[in-house]
């Protein structure tokens, strides 16, 4: 009755160790090979950063190799593309737009591997498009823009005038001109990422034409845009893609926020679980992809009647009942000079 006993533990243990580690003749699951090619540095605040910090959070969640490049030059996306297929990534992120060409081209050579390009338009048999919808957002910061402006009169600055870009300040000045409390816009593009003083300039133009909310899309040199916030008399910022209030806490009233890197890694996911299809992905408001995130310190200054107000606007553009525009006004678009102090800064203004 004891070796019986023994026996029939010893099956019941066998048992529980095979279904804590899995069948002892089946293979372990092969770790994911995930890589990155970014367009600018990842220590930019928003959103090569962002970028990068979703790589690491599949690294993180599905234990997943991976890699980052920063290629800055278009004429070494492909290379950059081709070279982490033949390496054998499984899925390759391009972080902008401006890589759908490239892994167009490179995608048909390496079958094996899909290509996910972050705000992108392109699809094919093994490549996918990620639209992080941060025209939502951004068009709840402008309506709020417009309905808070004292002087009537709102602000943006872009870094370089790519798809990704206009979309976002389009949604910030369908928001603020939704308001119809006779508001002007005025949006100016500096071509720069980077370039700090020229997104500065841009912003103090703005402040001194009257505009007393700014929004930026500029990335690393939004910073400028802050800096001349906080030199102006009551003027508000907002930030982009990251919250950005703890950069300047005391004009910063809020930010548009796209979680990057849970976009990131629901796309792995999906790799991982074969559902992944060469298509455009749209996540939004209504995915929890994109939100407003409101400086702690600054909220207070915001009626509690406007924040209900704007929190209804969000569920009718999260039901369906209100799409959020990702074009320009025409008139805004129309390549026209803003001011002459816009002109003077060798600026772009639409």
């Amino acid at each position: 009755m004891q070796r019986l006993t023994i026996v029939v533990l010893g099956i019941l243990g066998a048992i529980l160790l095979i279904g804590l580690i899995g069948p002892v003749s089946g293979k372990a699951r092969k770790p994911m090979k995930v890589a990155l090619i970014t367009p600018g540095a990842i220590s930019d605040g928003g959103w090569n950063q962002a970028a990068y910090q979703g790589l690491k959070k599949i690294e993180r969640e599905l234990k997943a190799q991976t890699a980052h490049a920063e290629v800055r030059a278009p004429a070494d996306y492909p290379q950059a593309f081709r070279d982490f297929a033949s390496r054998g990534f499984d899925l390759i992120f391009g972080h902008g737009f401006e890589f759908g060409d490239a892994a167009l081209e490179i995608s048909r050579l390496f079958p094996k591997s899909f290509f996910v390009i972050t705000s992108g338009r392109v699809q094919g048999a093994n490549v996918a498009s990620l639209q992080m919808q941060i025209n939502e957002p951004a068009y709840l910061l402008g309506y709020l823009a417009g309905k808070m402006s004292r002087t009537k009169k709102v602000g943006c600055v872009g870094g370089m005038k790519i798809p990704s870009v206009e979309r976002s300040l389009a949604g910030f000045v369908a928001g603020a001109l939704e308001t119809k409390g006779k508001i002007q816009v005025r949006v100016t593009y500096t071509g720069s990422f980077e370039d700090v003083l020229a997104a500065k300039e841009a912003a103090r133009a703005l402040i001194r034409w009257g505009a007393d909310f700014l929004m930026h899309n500029a990335d690393a040199s939004g910073i400028g845009v802050f800096q001349a916030a906080s030199e102006g008399k009551g003027v508000f910022a907002f930030g982009c893609i990251q919250p950005q209030h703890s950069l300047m806490p005391k004009v910063v009233l809020g930010s548009a926020v796209a979680d990057i890197p849970s976009g990131f890694l629901t796309i792995a996911f999906w790799h991982r679980d074969g559902r992944l299809r060469g298509k455009i992905y749209y996540l939004g408001l209504k995915e929890g992809a994109v939100r407003v995130v409101f400086n702690p310190r600054l909220v207070s200054q915001v009626p509690r009647s406007l924040l209900a107000e704007l929190d209804a606007v969000k569920q009718k553009i999260t039901s369906g009942l209100f799409k959020v525009p990702d074009r320009m006004p025409a008139d805004l678009a129309s390549g026209q000079r803003a001011d002459a102090d816009i002109a003077k800064a060798n600026l772009y203004s639409f």
